[in-house]
């Protein structure tokens, strides 16, 4: 596999005052999430702002972390993206630009309506051929194309894009654990499986049925706590895991996740923890003064090891 067991870090675009990339400050942040040695470092089209950006940024800002992770830490992989909304050939386009920039692997996702399988094939199938790099499918909930609801992959889609010759892992965001259990069984043991929007607690439901990879929560912000939660996990550390979700991971979601969301209360957190400044692209919002000063309260409170996790 392509990506080995562990954390998974994800990229959250810093902006500044006028909207431009913060590129100094992600910089700063991509070296110090490469000194916890993640399994990989993953630019993602919703944590990294791919709704803000166009075309041309999304492949720059590709090339920035692939570059910078290959100058740091050459050996962890990096796993770029398509945008958000496009055709297949752009996908294409975006895909041979992460190949000549040393990406390891290139997460597709589908955000067209659905409307049968063999549209999935086609479109994946396509990609696969001449992108240049291995695919990682960005599978979340569909929107079919007959009516508009929100639908989940059916498990024949899966298997029928999961084989592809091209596919070498999924980031598993369907929030159904019956369709995550059956994805690990199917495929957890020849694809890379990162799981998403569940937290550790999800992440360590699955673990016997073959989960071996989560997307980083709280450690975006805190980057030492993914890396000492694996190392309790390897090491069957049930103290060290019952603190880390007991207080940290939960308070933060149960709180400003809770009453803001996930990708404001994150930018909060990651502002008062000094990565970035809080500004945002619109129609992203900025996370005001109250909310900067509520996320700061709250992380002031946790506590790790019966330590502050942060400083007073």
């Amino acid at each position: 596999m392509i990506i080995d067991p562990g954390p998974v870090y994800s990229i959250v675009t810093p902006f500044d005052e006028e909207g431009a990339i913060a590129w100094r400050s992600l910089g700063k942040y991509v070296e110090a999430i490469c000194a916890h040695a993640p399994s990989a470092v993953y630019v993602m089209a919703y944590n990294s702002r791919f709704a803000q950006l166009s075309v041309d940024e999304v492949i720059v800002l590709n090339r920035f972390v692939a570059t910078e992770v290959r100058r740091i830490r050459p050996e962890i992989p990096v796993i770029a993206a398509d945008p958000i909304a496009c055709s297949t050939e752009t996908s294409v386009h975006v895909a041979q630009c992460a190949a000549q920039d040393g990406a390891s692997l290139l997460s597709a996702l589908f955000s067209e309506k659905f409307y049968s399988t063999a549209q999935l094939v086609d479109h994946f199938g396509m990609l696969g051929q001449r992108a240049g790099i291995p695919l990682l499918i960005h599978q979340m909930p569909l929107i079919s194309g007959l009516g508009g609801a929100q639908v989940n992959w059916p498990l024949d889609a899966v298997t029928a894009v999961m084989t592809l010759e091209s596919v070498a892992a999924m980031k598993e965001d369907a929030k159904d654990d019956a369709l995550t259990h059956s994805i690990l069984e199917l495929f957890g043991s020849t694809r890379s499986i990162i799981l998403s929007g569940g937290g550790k607690r999800q992440f360590l439901r699955h673990r016997e049925v073959g989960a071996k990879n989560w997307l980083n929560g709280v450690g975006v912000w805190h980057p030492p706590l993914a890396s000492r939660f694996w190392a309790a996990v390897e090491l069957g550390d049930q103290a060290v895991i019952d603190d880390v979700i007991s207080n940290v991971e939960v308070p933060f979601f149960e709180g400003p996740v809770k009453r803001y969301g996930w990708h404001v209360a994150c930018r909060a957190a990651l502002s008062v923890m000094g990565w970035c400044q809080p500004w945002e692209r619109l129609p992203m919002p900025t996370p005001g003064p109250e909310v900067l000063s509520d996320v700061g309260r709250v992380l002031r409170e946790m506590t790790f090891q019966e330590e502050p996790l942060l400083p007073a």
